[in-house]
């Protein structure tokens, strides 16, 4: 039985639901009752790369054959994907993918071989002189490689489309741990220039506001594979969103320390709490918030909501997750590290030798998570 088809029908390992979608068609038409008149869901259609990858995944991973298959079948794919994510080009035939963090630089030119560098170009001129980053802005052109939603802005009774980066590969970059570039096998695994941002029109109106929760905040400019607040902070402003409030969650960082990092512009709208964060409702205390429930006691119907959840805990992060997917929660976009055992690429980076390291689930179960909540209307990002 494809474990996709019950992932996305469900709660994972739970019966399928004879009323539920069927996987080959993966189109989703579920209405929440709690979404902005701005953004009411209507549907959620894969791409072609990601319908390859809903339907092979689970024996591609069991194979261990996940950078093959990129490599020596998919290289048109993958190829056409750094070309839509390249944010500036350079002389010489180079195209520069900005994530804010760290560059990479790619040869557009180079047919015969992959040519991605970290290092900047000896033939390029100082990085003063490159134009500066622009939004990635897919189009239906693109439609074979990235994902589609339609919503419905019922104020005008107009239809529109955003675009989001496809679930291929192992949830990454889909290059991570697939090829190296020139600093080694864990450099592209941390680049962040795979998530597609949404369009400014997204933002519900004028009358929302854009909030933003981050589970495992430890500092604005830090973190292990670069931070999450300057990254998104950065990148959704690239792209036209600018947040009003930003709620920051993390166990170890003193609020003195954190608040010391905290860029001038976002001090006013930044609120940190140093706490452990509850696993589900009935373990929430006025100590432990249970994350979902913040966001349901702060955000308003026309609010654009964000939630980047990673503190390395599974049964915490699936709580938080489940209760997404199985309530009517104003949640618009989710960034998501999930740590299961069934990624042999990432399995050993995980094993930190900590009990519950990662969840024991395989990485079609993961698929499932993320398609589930796509389905939903969420626009779910793997996050790394």
């Amino acid at each position: 039985k494809n474990e996709i088809q019950s992932s996305i029908n469900g709660a994972p390992q739970k019966p399928t639901s004879s009323t539920d979608p069927p996987i080959q068609d993966a189109v989703s038409t579920t209405k929440e009752p709690t979404q902005s008149r701005y953004r009411k869901f209507i549907s959620y259609t894969p791409s072609k790369w990601e319908k390859l990858w809903l339907d092979n995944v689970d024996n591609w991973t069991k194979e261990e054959k996940i950078c093959q298959v990129l490599i020596d079948e998919q290289m048109d794919y993958v190829r056409d994907f750094l070309n839509l994510t390249c944010t500036s080009y350079l002389s010489h035939n180079w195209c520069k993918m900005d994530d804010s963090y760290r560059p990479i630089y790619y040869n557009l030119k180079n047919t015969t071989a992959l040519e991605l560098r970290f290092k900047r170009p000896a033939e390029l001129g100082p990085e003063s002189d490159d134009p500066p980053p622009t939004p990635i802005r897919p189009g239906p052109q693109h439609e074979h490689l990235v994902s589609k939603f339609v919503f419905l802005d019922e104020t005008t009774n107009e239809q529109y489309v955003e675009y989001i980066e496809p679930l291929v590969s192992h949830l990454r970059h889909p290059l991570s741990k697939c090829e190296n570039g020139d600093e080694g096998p864990l450099a592209i695994t941390l680049f962040r220039g795979y998530v597609i941002p949404p369009p400014q029109r997204s933002r519900g109106g004028t009358k929302g506001r854009q909030l933003y929760f981050d589970a495992g905040s430890s500092s604005w400019t830090e973190g292990g594979g670069g931070p999450s607040l300057s990254f998104f902070t950065d990148m959704w402003q690239r792209h036209g969103i600018e947040f009003d409030r930003i709620q920051a969650y993390e166990m170890t960082t003193p609020p003195s320390d954190f608040y010391q990092k905290v860029p001038p512009e976002y001090q006013q709208k930044t609120i940190y709490r140093q706490c452990p964060v509850a696993s589900s409702p009935d373990k929430e205390t006025l100590e432990n918030p249970f994350i979902p429930h913040d966001i349901e006691r702060i955000a308003k119907q026309d609010d654009y909501v964000f939630f980047k959840l990673d503190i390395d805990s599974p049964t915490v992060e699936d709580g938080s997750i489940q209760y997404i997917l199985d309530n009517d929660i104003n949640v618009d976009e989710v960034a998501w590290e999930h740590h299961v055992f069934g990624n042999y690429l990432m399995r050993m980076n995980w094993a930190t030798g900590k009990p519950g390291a990662f969840a024991l689930m395989s990485l079609e179960e993961s698929y499932g998570y993320f398609l589930r909540m796509r389905m939903k209307g969420i626009r779910a990002h793997s996050w790394i």
